[in-house]
């Protein structure tokens, strides 16, 4: 009669179900402590990263500061236009100068905005002039937290989730009050039309950036999660093709996962048009494969 299929099939199953939840265990620690040396490399380059988004494009938002200008020579930012919003409170700040700088401070991880020769205009409605100078502080941390890769541990996520609907949040604001601000200015049509562009165009990428993170625990799930349905994939491919060689039995086996699995899950986790949970799909179809080949193991 020979062996069942379900008695040489169990021990590998179980095995595999064994290490799904170490697994995740295991890629949280190693994601969170390659963080920081990742972050040290992203953050020594964001003023580099402010003045390139500044040459090309005009403008430059962070959480708390979105800054225009009318050209950039060689360090200097000329005319720039500054909306700080304080951490912390509802009010805002809007300063405009001749001269400005970015200087940078990898001590304290942060960099001060200078300008000079301006004026500030507080949301209250009084208005101030500076001859000399003025300093804005900039987190780099907050300039560069959307170059940085997802390296959070699952415990850390609810906070990240929350801290990026109050960006989102913050931004809107921050795009009522430009437009505010060039009614005020009487900026032509197609300046404010480009300045509202520029903004949407950050909404748009800091809501991408909110779908990711909420993709993010389902992905780290979904990593452990892959010992287990590569083995119910791999295991009855195995047994129907054990007269090969173990060279082709190995590339036939992953090729589904290489082919299919990598790509379309990776996909899906940038389709912020599809609800987080759909990354499991890729692993719904592995199953119903492995399910498929071992009802012909079984059968055979």
């Amino acid at each position: 009669a020979g062996i069942s299929p379900f008695r040489l099939f169990g021990p590998p199953l179980l095995f595999a179900a064994a290490l799904v939840l170490p697994t995740v265990w295991m890629m949280d620690v190693a994601n969170s402590r390659a963080k920081d040396g990742i972050q040290r490399v992203v953050l020594e380059s964001a003023p580099d990263i402010a003045y390139r988004s500044l040459r090309c494009t005009g403008s430059f938002a962070s959480e708390n500061l979105s800054l225009e200008v009318a050209s950039v020579r060689g360090q200097e930012l000329i005319h720039p236009t500054v909306l700080f919003f304080p951490p912390g409170e509802d009010s805002c700040l809007c300063a405009t100068a001749e001269l400005g700088q970015w200087d940078r401070d990898l001590h304290e991880q942060q960099g001060h905005l200078r300008l000079v020769n301006g004026t500030v205009t507080h949301s209250a409605g009084y208005t101030f002039r500076f001859p000399d100078a003025i300093t804005f502080p900039i987190s780099y941390g907050d300039v560069n937290r959307n170059v940085l890769p997802p390296h959070y541990t699952l415990r850390e996520l609810p906070e990240a989730i929350a801290s990026q609907q109050r960006r989102i949040r913050q931004l809107e604001a921050q795009r009522e009050q430009l437009a505010v601000e060039a009614a005020r200015r009487n900026d032509a049509a197609a300046a404010a039309a480009a300045k509202t562009q520029r903004q949407d165009e950050q909404l748009a990428n800091e809501r991408f950036w909110l779908f990711r993170l909420r993709c993010f625990r389902h992905r780290r799930y979904s990593q452990g999660f892959c010992c287990l349905s590569f083995t119910i994939l791999g295991w009855p491919l195995a047994v129907l093709l054990r007269r090969q060689n173990v060279v082709t039995v190995f590339f036939l086996a992953f090729s589904p996962i290489l082919l299919f699995f990598y790509p379309m899950e990776f996909r899906f986790a940038r389709m912020s048009t599809l609800p987080p949970y759909s990354l499991w799909l890729c692993h719904a179809v592995l199953i119903l494969g492995g399910l498929g080949l071992f009802y012909k193991v079984w059968k055979h």
